[in-house]
């Protein structure tokens, strides 16, 4: 890289210059005096000239890492920016955006703090949290151009704690304004969350001993 090859240069510079200026004190001779402070102007306008491209050079790659960073925050794809708003409220706006990279296209979530995270880095409620999320973002991005279907579900809140799973229910109200979604579960807490939601319930039951 090379801005490296830079660095490396002005480090060797740097160490010439004092060698040189080491060997000045020990010179005797007019003529190797004034052959060594020419060495040493050279060498200083080299330093300077390394020093004045690698400046550039560190400008210029902070200008497009802030370029690359401005895109990936502003042109996400539509399926991101849905899936963030229903992530953002789930986790009750501790994680505020979805970031798509464009190196390697990895997904990082940013929570109101500003740090950054990889999704390896979440809980395993909270990634499922994400993907529950992402399917929301996915199946709103889908409607756009094409008539809306029956989302079905099944047992989606079962690793929410007692905070996200009624906020996760919410957004699943939210979501079914648009659209029919069917939730199964077999879990009594899930259950009564859906109802206290204003879910239609259907019970189905069968005899174990048949």
């Amino acid at each position: 890289m090379r801005i490296n090859s830079l660095e490396s240069e002005l480090a060797e510079t740097n160490r010439k210059v004092g060698a040189l200026d080491s060997e000045l004190e020990a010179l005797e001779s007019e003529q190797e005096l004034v052959a060594r402070e020419a060495e040493i102007e050279t060498l200083k306008q080299r330093l300077q000239d390394a020093w004045r491209e690698w400046l550039t050079s560190r400008i210029a790659l902070w200008g497009i890492n802030s370029a690359v960073s401005r895109y990936e925050e502003e042109r996400q794809p539509e399926v991101i920016r849905a899936a963030q708003d229903a992530f953002c409220t789930i986790t009750g706006g501790r994680y505020v955006k979805l970031i798509k990279s464009m190196d390697d296209n990895s997904l990082h979530v940013r929570d109101h703090e500003g740090f950054d995270r990889t999704v390896e880095q979440l809980s395993r409620g909270t990634r499922e949290q994400l993907y529950l999320a992402l399917r929301l973002g996915l199946i709103e991005q889908y409607e756009q151009n094409a008539e809306p279907l029956p989302v079905i579900m099944d047992d989606i809140l079962v690793n929410f704690d007692d905070e996200r799973g009624p906020r996760a229910v919410q957004a699943l109200v939210e979501f079914a304004k648009r659209r029919q979604v069917i939730v199964m579960t077999c879990h009594e807490r899930a259950r009564e969350l859906y109802r206290q939601a204003g879910a239609n319930e259907l019970v189905a039951s069968w005899d174990s001993t048949a």
